[in-house]
């Protein structure tokens, strides 16, 4: 707001109009593992931005990065997209998710990659692959097997960007990891609107 006195001089006073407030939040392991409880982590970011942000209401757009050791205290991630809407959602004011991505770990333990176990020999293999970005890797024939698979999603998969190709690996080994460590994978590490 400026103001401008009978002389001519202006003033500049800043208020605050938006009702909403949109927030990228990001969350590393070491977080995760000094609280022991992802969603006691996220109770406390939410609790600190709204008194942070006042009365506004909250879009919240969450980067989780997890380390292997925190991998299994995150869970499903849509059934935490689900309690964190359900929770924080629906309050005055709220603090509504929008976006919930959890990023696997990019390093394992290395006594991990050293077993002469299948896990040592998949975490191997999965570093080989990470070297080239994945661009080693031929997804053709994952997509032939699927007849009912759209023509563009086939060649969308099959030409994968090296961005991409480089997601897809880290999910693939995040998911593989729990598997043969004996948990149950979270196959969703990419929360978005679900409702």
């Amino acid at each position: 707001m400026v103001d401008v006195d009978s002389d001519r001089n202006a003033r500049i006073h800043e208020v605050e109009c938006d009702q909403f407030r949109y927030c990228n939040v990001e969350i590393d392991g070491s977080e995760i593992a000094a609280s022991g409880n992802i969603r006691g982590v996220l109770s406390g970011r939410i609790a600190r931005l709204l008194h942070d942000n006042g009365s506004r209401h909250l879009i919240l757009g969450w980067d989780i990065a997890v380390t292997a050791e925190t991998l299994h205290t995150v869970g499903d991630p849509y059934e935490l997209l689900a309690w964190l809407r359900r929770e924080y959602g629906h309050g005055t004011p709220s603090a509504w998710t929008a976006r919930l991505n959890v990023r696997a770990p990019k390093k394992y333990p290395k006594n991990w990659c050293d077993e002469d176990t299948i896990l040592g020999d998949f975490l191997r293999a999965s570093e080989r692959h990470a070297k080239t970005g994945g661009r080693d890797l031929n997804l053709a024939p994952f997509t032939e097997e699927h007849v009912g698979l759209a023509r563009s999603t086939a060649a969308l998969l099959a030409d994968a960007q090296s961005a991409i190709r480089g997601e897809l690996l880290d999910e693939a080994t995040r998911i593989g990891v729990e598997f043969l460590r004996g948990s149950t994978p979270n196959f969703a590490g990419h929360s978005g609107d679900k409702s």
